[in-house]
């Protein structure tokens, strides 16, 4: 659904309409209180994961080729790690709580939605 483009402007009509909906609840909060909201559920579902999966593809897909080299591999990772903890940690109790629900939430999504291409993928194969 928000994936779908206007049919003429040619842009996700449905996620901008759902964005600038969200944008005018959110600023009815008091800033404080936006700035920990986004600092925890940023935290919680970009820094931390990709700090941990910087390290697994490091492990376990050496035949990856990796572009870069990071100096002092893996400290600078534990340092960011250890900091976007921080980060996560140092909110509110209710603020971590609405952070885990919307990161568990987007799990279901994706496995709904992966469940339901698998599907269609059998059903076009019989």
């Amino acid at each position: 659904m928000f994936a779908r483009l206007h049919p003429q402007q040619r842009f996700p009509a449905t996620s901008v309409l759902a964005i600038g909906v969200l944008s005018g609840f959110f600023c009815l909060l008091p800033l404080e209180t936006l700035l920990k909201g986004i600092s925890g559920v940023s935290a919680l579902t970009q820094f931390i994961p990709q700090a941990i999966a910087l390290v697994v593809i490091r492990q376990y897909r050496q035949h990856v080729a990796l572009p870069f080299k990071m100096w002092g591999y893996p400290i600078p990772v534990a340092i960011a790690l250890a900091g976007w903890l921080f980060v996560l940690l140092a909110n509110e109790g209710w603020i971590l709580l609405t952070a885990t629900a919307i990161s568990l939430l987007g799990v279901v999504f994706y496995l709904w939605r992966e469940r339901a291409t698998l599907k269609n993928a059998v059903d076009a194969e019989q």
